[in-house]
């Protein structure tokens, strides 16, 4: 009886592994191209989460931009004076101020999502008055201008007061 026992194990031992064999050659087969599948719908919806992320984070961007300027939208046509270009301005408002013109030079022009900053150093002179209501025009403008840096002090051979300052003019730009 051992004798036969033993062929029939070998023989039922050789067909389970055949089948097992079989069974993983099927399931790869099968799951591997799903895996991959899954593995690129993983990697599609973690890029959407970005650009999701990304947009949300400009629309706030441009809500808080809008609430700042105090108007609806950012397009060109909202903002009063946006057609004229931020040197020709800023000159104009110290003019108004009744100070002297020492410096006005373009530094850098770069965009963002939805504004163009333009920066701009200026050297003036007057007298502290002329100074204050250039500063509160800057403050008060059509124009969205953040005052970088500022220094005053007395001018040379003077009773006048010299202003050095960086500004920054942000302008919507078309998209």
């Amino acid at each position: 009886m051992s004798q036969f026992a033993s062929p029939r194990v070998n023989l039922f031992l050789a067909l389970a592994a055949v089948l097992l064999g079989l069974g993983v050659v099927i399931d790869l087969g099968f799951t591997q191209p799903r895996i991959r599948e899954i593995e690129q719908l993983q990697g599609r919806r973690s890029e959407l989460l970005g650009q999701f992320a990304q947009q949300v984070a400009t629309e706030r961007e441009g809500a808080d931009l809008a609430e700042i300027l105090a108007i609806e939208d950012l397009s060109g046509a909202a903002l009063t004076g946006s057609t004229v270009d931020p040197l020709t301005y800023v000159g104009g408002l110290i003019e108004v101020a009744g100070l002297r013109r020492l410096a006005l030079t373009h530094e850098e022009r770069r965009k963002t999502v939805r504004l163009t900053r333009t920066r701009l150093m200026l050297r003036v002179e007057g007298s502290y008055r002329q100074i204050l209501s250039f500063v509160r025009a800057l403050e008060q403008g059509a124009r969205l201008i953040i005052v970088d840096t500022f220094s005053i002090e007395p001018a040379a051979d003077s009773q006048r007061m010299e202003a050095r300052m960086s500004i920054s003019v942000f302008d919507p730009h078309a998209e």
